[in-house]
């Protein structure tokens, strides 16, 4: 297991791929858990602490991952340790591959991330996966003005959008699409 973590580029020291591990073991106890010891007497709390009713499931344990998938980062922080990815919390993007980790399209860069570190959108708006491809599909070009990332990335952390944050977007995509037609005319 560490060495998967590694070679799937989610940990880049085995001290980190261990800390990986333990954060899978700590969100997914019931997964990790063994059958509990009935004569024990913190069983019973320890089980109420862990289990959740059958009608009540989080997303992290219902969540099967699949390409196409819409998620939002939720890389837990821990001391000491630098992760570069941890600089997306809190950003949606799209699953684009499946393995060992899975690989998440946020724009400008494809990060590999275990499946305890992201979190899926259920339910979108309907006009979210159209909105999303838009940011995306700008996010990708190193043309765009500073300015105008700070508008996408601050657009890419939410989830729904209202009329002025959607025409700031079509502002920031006209300016793209005026710079790359000046581009091919010289």
């Amino acid at each position: 297991m560490i060495l998967d973590a590694i070679a799937t580029g989610a940990a880049k020291t085995p001290k980190q791929a261990k800390i990986l591990l333990k954060e899978q073991t700590i969100f997914n106890p019931i997964d990790m858990k063994a059958e509990p010891d009935s004569q024990s007497p913190t069983s019973a709390e320890n089980q109420s602490l862990t289990d959740e009713p059958d009608d009540i499931k989080t997303t992290q344990q219902e969540f099967t991952p699949a390409i196409g998938t819409w998620v939002i980062i939720k890389i837990p922080l821990v001391p000491k340790e630098r992760i570069p990815q941890r600089k997306w919390n809190g950003f949606w993007g799209r699953i684009t591959a499946v393995g060992m980790t899975v690989k998440v399209d946020m724009g400008s860069e494809i990060l590999s991330l275990l499946l305890s570190d992201v979190e899926v959108i259920e339910n979108p708006q309907p006009d979210f996966c159209q909105v999303a491809e838009r940011i995306l599909r700008l996010q990708r070009f190193d043309t765009v003005h500073e300015f105008g990332k700070m508008i996408l990335n601050r657009i890419q952390k939410r989830l729904s959008w209202n009329a002025a944050t959607l025409t700031y977007l079509d502002a920031v995509e006209q300016i793209e699409l005026a710079h790359r037609a000046i581009e091919q005319a010289f």
